[in-house]
């Protein structure tokens, strides 16, 4: 049987409660952000500022917070491909052209549905055949982040 470390005790419960509300209030501000981003409504810096505060996480971490974010929800299907892919330029943009690791990966994977290469057939559905691949393995990493 595993012993817990009596150097770190459990949080009160207080504490947990405070946790959870923080948490709360992040991933409620998080979904009125990409809500906000995909009605082409202004989003800036301050918000993922914002955003960094809350979850005391630094500008890359937030934007692979916000790519998970999107991933999970689009593949639920509450969140459409048209606004998925909005937020994913929005922090392309935001990034300054310069997205890493997991959100990079989120941008390419919503960026390779928006158009149909010249060598593939008329009628091809470029989300169904390049961007849900892609979400269905960047799903199994979203847990990660």
């Amino acid at each position: 049987m595993l012993r817990r470390n009596r150097l770190t005790p459990r949080p009160s419960g207080r504490l947990r409660r405070r946790l959870t509300q923080a948490l709360d209030l992040m991933e409620k501000y998080l979904a009125e952000l990409v809500e906000r981003c995909a009605k082409e409504e202004a989003v800036g810096s301050a918000d993922i500022d914002r955003l960094c505060l809350l979850s005391q996480s630094d500008r890359p971490h937030v934007y692979d917070m916000i790519a998970a974010h999107i991933t999970r929800e689009f593949a639920s299907g509450r969140l459409c491909f048209e606004d998925a892919d909005a937020v994913a330029n929005f922090l392309w943009a935001e990034s300054a052209f310069n997205l890493s690791g997991f959100a990079k990966d989120v941008f390419l994977a919503f960026d390779d549905g928006e158009f149909l290469p010249s060598g593939d057939r008329v009628g091809t559905d470029p989300v169904k055949k390049y961007t849900w691949p892609q979400v269905r393995d960047l799903l199994a990493r979203a847990s990660q982040v």
